[in-house]
């Protein structure tokens, strides 16, 4: 992936970093989705609803990793960049570069290999809710729920 300045990958990297906590509402709401169609199976509603809602829930998770990835990614190449902009101001939040610090502590090789993927750190949280969206409509539909 074809590095921009240091300056506009860090502010992607802040970018990813605050976009990954869409993933904890989207787990958490594709967990009651997923328990909504368990009951509604237990009751004779398609055992396929609870599959996609498996995935639903899932997506949750993959939305986290993947916007931590990519800011984590984006962070290294920042630092290795040099870090600091002209005027000697770090270029990435404090927090973010502490987080680095400590992810390369904790196990430097992972974060070496992590590859950034804005693309796809960008799109999962609108998939996850596009998905619970029709998973959300298959289960009012089958619940009976607004129906007269």
């Amino acid at each position: 992936m074809p590095t921009r300045s240091p300056r506009a990958d860090a502010r992607r990297a802040a970018l990813h970093a605050r976009l990954r906590w869409t993933g904890a509402p989207l787990f958490v709401t594709g967990g009651l989705l997923l328990v909504w169609a368990f009951g509604l199976t237990l009751q004779g509603g398609p055992v396929w609803l609870v599959l996609i809602s498996v995935g639903g829930t899932l997506i949750g998770l993959t939305s986290f990793g993947v916007n931590h990835d990519t800011a984590m990614a984006l962070a290294l190449q920042v630092r290795q960049a040099g870090h600091q902009s002209d005027d000697a101001t770090p270029m990435l939040p404090d927090a973010l570069d502490r987080e680095l610090s400590d992810e390369l502590a904790h196990d430097r090789e992972e974060v070496l290999a992590m590859q950034a993927a804005p693309g796809a750190a960008m799109v999962m949280p609108l998939v996850g809710v596009v998905l619970q969206g029709v998973i959300l409509w298959q289960l009012l539909i089958r619940s009976g729920v607004g129906s007269g």
